[in-house]
């Protein structure tokens, strides 16, 4: 199970919206077949594992991730397991997606197969834990990513905080960044720092770049407004927003996400954070 999950997690993070998922074929004490999914354009980890082998009635298959099912689909991992005639199969961790969940392992048991699931299973959730939170909430995983100085701090007695990082910390942010799907920080943050929000230091995409900003304070001049990654900027307002400006902003290409304001006549985090997922955000990293 340990090498299924070092196997998924090649992918780690950027196999949305498909969970990371790692497959190994054992026979006796021999490994005979092994892989994860690369692209979404591939087949399953499972489908990888068995598509050129011969029956294998006495193999034993591990995954971190319990295999689709689909009635209709006959080329579903789990069918493809009794196909194949493996006679075990051991799971990490069940799929929470509402037409899998159980369903998988209910089909495998039915067909005579003997299945065995909760093996290292808080290591297999760990590694889905965007997937696990998505699918179940619909709400993206958030992150809250700080740097404080020996004595606690968030900034120097001057109030300078935008150095206050390491060189290792700053590239731990950047891959941080690249393992998510978007960045978040407050307005206050963007007139302060004037951040760009991209990966540099490591090799990544970067994120979609979020910024909360109750009153649109923010400047046309902002640098997440004036470069290449503009179409991936969304500023997040409520209707105390001028509307000239998001005319504006959107003219430049970046969205205007528009939510009620919470009691304190804040922009309502949860409701942001609840449209954020209607898009397609699995992850959010908070930076500021």
């Amino acid at each position: 199970m340990q090498k299924a999950i070092q196997l998924a997690g090649r992918k780690r993070y950027k196999n949305k919206p498909k969970p990371l998922a790692g497959a190994v074929l054992v026979k006796g004490d021999q490994i005979i077949a092994q892989g994860y999914q690369k692209t979404n354009a591939e087949p399953h980890a499972v489908s990888q594992v068995l598509y050129n082998l011969a029956p294998e009635q006495e193999s034993t298959i591990y995954t971190n991730i319990e295999p689709c099912f689909s009635p209709e689909d006959n080329f579903s991992c789990a069918k493809i397991l009794v196909q194949k005639g493996i006679k075990r199969c051991v799971i990490g961790t069940l799929n929470p997606a509402p037409e899998i969940n159980g369903k998988g392992v209910a089909y495998l048991r039915a067909q005579g197969m003997e299945v065995t699931f909760g093996v290292l299973e808080e290591k297999c959730r760990q590694l889905n834990v965007f997937y696990f939170k998505y699918i179940q909430t619909g709400l993206p995983f958030v992150t809250v990513k700080y740097a404080q100085s020996l004595d606690g701090r968030l900034a120097t007695a001057t109030g300078q905080s935008q150095w206050i990082s390491s060189g290792s910390s700053l590239r731990l942010a950047h891959q941080l960044r690249s393992i998510h799907d978007g960045i978040l920080i407050g307005i206050g943050t963007l007139l302060k720092d004037n951040p760009r929000l991209t990966v540099r230091l490591v090799k990544g995409t970067s994120p979609l770049r979020i910024i909360v900003d109750t009153g649109l304070k923010i400047p046309l001049t902002a640098n997440v407004l004036n470069d290449e990654h503009i179409k991936k900027t969304i500023i997040v307002t409520t209707k105390a927003a001028e509307e000239k400006k998001m005319a504006a902003i959107e003219k430049r290409g970046a969205k205007i996400l528009k939510v009620n304001q919470d009691p304190q006549g804040q922009v309502d985090l949860r409701e942001a954070f609840f449209r954020l997922g209607k898009i397609g955000v699995h992850s959010v990293m908070v930076e500021g």
